[in-house]
């Protein structure tokens, strides 16, 4: 975890988060170009058309999952991209080449590898969450407060 993953109270960062998975904001051309650029030209430019896709879904997989805390196998990553066990583990050779992710051993099953966002890629997503909030900010607060006034209300004890 990085600290700007504590710069907003867990429950505040959840519901950001949500927001972001649900409506795909990590799909957004805009975030796509601001990650892209930190990889640099040239290096992924053998991946075009359908490739390129497959290869943004494998990095969204393995950013949402970064974002909710999980842990992801190495062959969850087809089924989230929609693609054959075997261009999903090229895809993620290349991330790994390229920095993007880490791959270790489970220790509780030997047989399988975990996927994870690598740090400066995960400081990324850390501030896109950030200016979500700053986007959201005043819908988060509105919900808060809705929220709160219905939990102090009366006959609403126990909630």
């Amino acid at each position: 975890m990085t600290n700007s993953k504590h710069l907003l109270s867990k429950q505040i960062r959840q519901g950001v988060v949500s927001h972001i998975i649900r409506y795909d904001l990590l799909r957004r051309q805009e975030f796509r170009d601001k990650f892209l650029s930190r990889i640099g030209p040239g290096h992924l430019d053998e991946f075009t058309g359908k490739r390129r896709r497959i290869l943004w879904e494998v990095i969204v997989a393995g950013a949402e999952a970064y974002l909710t805390d999980r842990a992801m196998a190495t062959s969850d990553f087809h089924l989230a991209a929609a693609t054959s066990r075997t261009t999903a583990g090229r895809c993620l050779r290349t991330l790994k080449q390229l920095g993007i992710v880490h791959l270790q051993v489970d220790q509780s099953d030997r047989r399988r590898s975990l996927v994870s966002i690598s740090a400066p890629f995960q400081h990324i997503l850390d501030l896109y969450v950030d200016a979500c909030f700053e986007e959201f900010e005043d819908l988060i607060t509105t919900h808060h407060d809705r929220e709160r006034r219905k939990a102090e209300a009366p006959g609403c004890r126990g909630r």
